[in-house]
């Protein structure tokens, strides 16, 4: 119980004495115990069987905006929402609370009170039995919560937009800003979940190393504008190749990406990489001052492991690596693999 709830527990139970004392001695007219109802900090109602308001305290008139006099012989329930917030009709569910409080245990919930003016607002009610002699009467201390459910509620928004804020920078730091791939980091994770994945199914793990042929002649030539115009190009070529739900495609290095290409074995991963050298002459990017082509090459390197216990990711990498050195040796424009 938070020091709020503590409080309200503690004002209910003092209350409850005051008024058991004041109703049953109220021929001697004890005034000092009339005067502590009146003045408590919460608005307070005595409530008959039927929920009419039997009395009220002064501040009643602050919170529900109507005087005494106007709130005294009328129902609580006319100072509620027709409705509550778990879909039950107000006065069907106040009933049923003051049965229960009649055995003597006090309740306490939420509810949906209105002001004279309409004005819903939320509060939560401490409910107790306060038998008279003059008859059977709860006590019902209300409190207005509206300031702490917005801040609630603003909190709540808070920790929602921060919670973006974050998912926004995790995907800031694993994708490439330019190309919108991923970037080292999103590969090197990438490639780690794969790896432990396909040991586990005991299945293939292919990856690819794509490097764009001469790319420091193209930017020299071209500019870094039209350079990084092709970056993206070829990426979103190598994605339409790559595109399963499970591949991963990732710019690897300033002119070089990657594909992971899970439960591939390497005749399939031999063909993507075919598939996006061939995509990639296709695209006709004019290269002027290539030593290859009149057009953009790249050159690919590929190679297929089972992950086990001997081996790592890094030996997947290093193996690929050299079959991209191959590629590149024996002309480029060309698959190697290792």
């Amino acid at each position: 119980m938070g020091l709020t709830e503590g409080i309200a527990v503690v004002v209910l139970a003092v209350t409850s004495v005051i008024l058991a004392l004041f109703y049953w001695l109220n021929s001697r007219r004890i005034d000092k115990y009339r005067n502590l109802f009146l003045v408590a900090p919460n608005p307070i109602f005595i409530l008959n069987k039927e929920t009419e308001i039997i009395d009220c305290n002064e501040e009643t008139e602050a919170v529900f905006g109507c005087s005494r006099e106007q709130l005294t012989g009328r129902s609580f329930v006319e100072f509620s929402q027709v409705v509550q917030a778990d879909g039950q009709n107000s006065e069907t569910k106040l009933k049923n609370l003051l049965e229960e409080v009649e055995s003597g245990d006090s309740r306490h919930f939420e509810w949906t009170n209105k002001r004279a003016d309409e004005i819903p607002f939320p509060a939560e009610i401490s409910l107790t039995n306060l038998p008279l002699s003059t008859g059977q009467y709860y006590l019902a201390i209300v409190r207005d919560v509206h300031d702490r459910k917005q801040l609630e509620e603003e909190l709540r928004l808070t920790r929602h937009r921060l919670q973006k804020a974050n998912q926004r920078l995790e995907e800031q730091a694993i994708f490439d800003s330019l190309t919108g791939v991923m970037n080292r980091r999103g590969f090197d994770q990438a490639l780690e979940e794969e790896w432990n994945r396909c040991r586990r199914k005991h299945a293939p793990l292919s990856l690819l190393i794509i490097d764009i042929d001469h790319f420091k002649l193209y930017n020299d030539n071209y500019g870094h504008t039209r350079g990084d115009e092709c970056l993206k190009e070829v990426a979103e070529i190598i994605s339409a190749n790559a595109r399963r739900a499970a591949d991963t495609v990732a710019r690897y290095g300033g002119e070089e990406f990657a594909a992971i290409l899970p439960t591939t074995p390497a005749s399939g991963a031999r063909q993507v990489a075919e598939n996006i050298r061939e995509s990639i002459r296709g695209a006709r990017m004019e290269h002027e001052n290539s030593p290859v082509d009149d057009y953009l090459t790249v050159s690919v390197g590929t190679h297929t492991m089972v992950p086990d216990g001997q081996k790592d990711p890094e030996d997947l990498i290093e193996a690929a690596d050299r079959a991209l050195y191959q590629a590149k040796n024996g002309g480029r424009d060309r698959v190697g693999v290792a």
